[in-house]
């Protein structure tokens, strides 16, 4: 072989090696991805003093191993999507590093602080859209608009704060109505060996710090008692909700058989963890319980209350009732011949409720789930207060005002 034979082979080796240096790094740009493929919200949560809602993301990256990622969440309102320019009212930030070619995050998680912001005043519809991009670069890995979920915040002028997300829309849904925007598309992810995800943190972080795995909040964390699956086996066919109370109580949201539609809420019940101290709900469960047929009238939610305390503490409780009872706490019984002769009473309490539950039922009360209506007995009450003590359990007479303590 020549020297020019030489020369041109080198020239020709050279131009196939530069060509398959494109053509790798080409392909190694194409990997570069991220994709979310589950996304929900957590509200009412408490992060290091501060209040707000945790975004949680099944989260995958491709083609950034040892590189920073950036993730932002951005809140516009629900109006202002549609246009070219909606007004961003609030960002949260969050960094990660990836240590594998291909990594997945099942439980990456963002914060919305309520109390920062440019939150508007009274209840609104919002879409929070994250963004996951290249802190070195600002190259985006996902589509922007891929991500978006929806939630409703509801900001009084007191500064309380009650949020809401697409579960209600979900037994909207249920119920007849048309469902909202989907919170997030359904696309699967490349999978890798799943890890646990780092917190969020707001700023690009060196080495990736795994934390144990969190999961999705179940409805309750105690299992119901073989009463209150009775109870709610008994009342399945008029329940439209069933919400978690806290502490293992629920709050079961029913129409009755004469309602005409099953968006008219005739009743509100309290189905307590130990049903014993409700005497007259109890003997009639004890009743049904032994085949006997008999009506369950079940112990009545009468009022929300929403207590804001001057320290910035909020909680929720409600008022109930157990009607029919005699002084002595026995249940009264028109079978019996010598009850008929005595005086009957209520037996009022009041309980903490989870803020879900409140929220819930702030929303029926202030007519905001669409044309669903509460037409029970005088309708459902509510209320702010600031005191702390909740109102001990009391007997008061049957046709007094059941909120007279």
């Amino acid at each position: 072989m020549n020297t020019s034979s030489l020369s041109l082979a080198v020239r020709t080796g050279m131009l196939l090696m530069v060509a398959l240096l494109v053509t790798m790094s080409a392909s190694a740009a194409a990997r570069r991805y991220a994709k979310i493929s589950r996304a929900w919200v957590e509200h009412d949560v408490i992060l290091d003093g501060q209040r707000g809602m945790k975004v949680h993301l099944y989260l995958t990256v491709s083609g950034m191993k040892r590189r920073s990622v950036s993730l932002t969440g951005e809140v516009t309102l629900d109006s202002d999507v549609a246009g070219d320019d909606p007004v961003v009212i609030y960002r949260c930030d969050g960094a990660l590093m990836p240590s594998h070619d291909i990594d997945t995050y099942l439980d990456y998680t963002l914060f919305v602080n309520y109390d920062t912001g440019n939150w508007p005043e009274g209840d609104h519809h919002y879409y929070l859209n994250v963004l996951v991009t290249n802190t070195a670069n600002g190259e985006a890995l996902n589509t922007p608009g891929s991500t978006i979920l929806d939630f409703s915040l509801k900001r009084g002028d007191d500064g309380s704060y009650i949020s809401y997300d697409t579960t209600v829309e979900e037994i909207k849904q249920r119920i007849g109505y048309q469902p909202s925007t989907p919170t997030t598309p359904a696309t699967p992810a490349p999978v890798a060996t799943p890890k646990p995800a780092p917190q969020a943190a707001p700023a690009p972080v060196t080495t990736p710090k795994p934390v144990q795995k969190t999961t999705p909040s179940t409805p309750s964390t105690q299992e119901m008692t073989d009463q209150q699956r009775l109870y709610i086996s008994w009342m399945k066919d008029r329940i439209i909700k069933q919400l978690d109370a806290g502490d293992g109580n629920y709050i079961v949201i029913c129409t009755n058989s004469y309602a005409h539609g099953p968006n008219k809420v005739t009743d509100i019940f309290w189905v307590p963890r130990d049903f014993r101290p409700y005497s007259s709900a109890y003997k009639q469960l004890m009743a049904t319980d032994k085949y006997i047929k008999c009506f369950v009238d079940g112990i009545d939610v009468l009022k929300l209350i929403n207590h804001t305390l001057a320290d910035g503490r909020e909680f929720s409780t409600v008022y109930i009732c157990d009607r029919d009872q005699l002084a002595n706490g026995e249940a009264w019984e028109y079978k019996n011949k010598n009850h008929p002769e005595q005086a009957t009473h209520y037996y009022m309490e009041e309980h903490r409720i989870s803020s879900k539950a409140a929220a819930w039922l702030q929303l029926l009360i202030e007519g905001k789930l669409t044309t669903m209506s509460f037409q029970g007995r005088d309708g459902l009450k509510m209320e702010t207060t600031t005191r702390v003590a909740l109102k001990a359990p009391r007997r008061i007479p049957y046709g007094n005002s059941p909120d007279t303590y």
